[in-house]
């Protein structure tokens, strides 16, 4: 019965839109504003096309990490 099992439907990586808006950016911010606004802008807009559950994941597991290792090593 192996040539009559069903194929499972492909799976489709869900990509998550930009919020909406025109800009990114704070209109007439200050320079340190939007300097900090542009150097920021590319790590979370990495983050934000990660899937939802990665940073709870993430979080209970450097949770864990620290507690379990001593010293400097765990607080960090």
């Amino acid at each position: 019965m192996t040539g009559n099992r069903p194929r499972r439907p492909a799976r489709r990586s869900r990509v998550r839109s930009l919020p909406p808006g025109t800009s990114l950016f704070t209109p007439d911010a200050t320079p340190a504003r939007a300097s900090a606004e542009r150097r920021s802008a590319q790590p979370l807009l990495f983050l934000h096309q990660l899937p939802v559950w990665i940073a709870p994941v993430a979080a209970a597991v450097l949770l864990v990490t620290g507690l379990a290792v001593r010293g400097p090593g765990g607080a960090v």
